[in-house]
C-alpha cells in the first residue's frame, strides 16, 4: 500500500494530508505558493501513484480558506487526475467546503463543480 503523504500548512501552502488506508483525503488551508508547480509537484506524482491501485470508493476533501488563479489550476489538475479512478470503476467523490460567510470561496467551488466530470459537492461548513 502507498505511503501516507504529509504536508504541513505554512502561511502560504495548505496542509496535504493523504491516507489510503484511512480514507482521507485532504487539502486544507491557504494556497499561493511562490512556486506552485513545486509545491504540488510531490502532490501529483503521489496522486498518480495512488490512480494505479485506488481504494474502492476515494473521498477528497477540500478545505480552503483562500487561493490564488495558479492554485486553482493545481487543483482542477487534481480533480481530473481523480477522474481517472472512476475509469477503473472505482467510486470518487469530491466535496469542497465553505464558510458559510465567504461567497467567494463558494463560487470558486461551483466553478470547478460546472468543469469536472465527477460527483462534487459544494459544501458550507464553517471550518477553521
Amino acid at each position: 500500500m502507498l505511503k501516507d503523504l504529509k504536508l504541513s500548512a505554512t502561511n502560504s501552502t495548505p496542509e496535504v494530508l493523504f491516507s489510503p488506508k484511512s480514507g482521507t483525503f485532504q487539502i486544507k488551508g491557504r494556497s499561493y505558493p511562490e512556486n506552485v508547480l513545486s509545491f504540488f509537484q510531490p502532490v501529483i506524482d503521489w496522486l498518480a501513484e495512488y490512480i494505479k491501485e485506488p481504494n474502492d470508493i476515494t473521498e477528497f476533501d477540500f478545505y480552503l480558506e483562500y487561493f490564488n488563479s495558479s492554485s486553482a489550476r493545481l487543483f482542477v489538475e487534481i480533480i481530473i487526475q481523480l477522474e481517472e479512478i472512476i475509469k477503473t470503476g472505482k467510486k470518487v467523490y469530491v466535496k469542497w467546503y465553505y464558510n458559510s460567510n465567504d461567497k467567494l470561496m463558494k463560487e470558486r467551488g461551483e466553478e470547478i463543480k460546472n468543469v469536472v466530470y465527477l460527483p462534487f459537492e459544494v459544501v458550507e461548513n464553517n471550518i477553521s
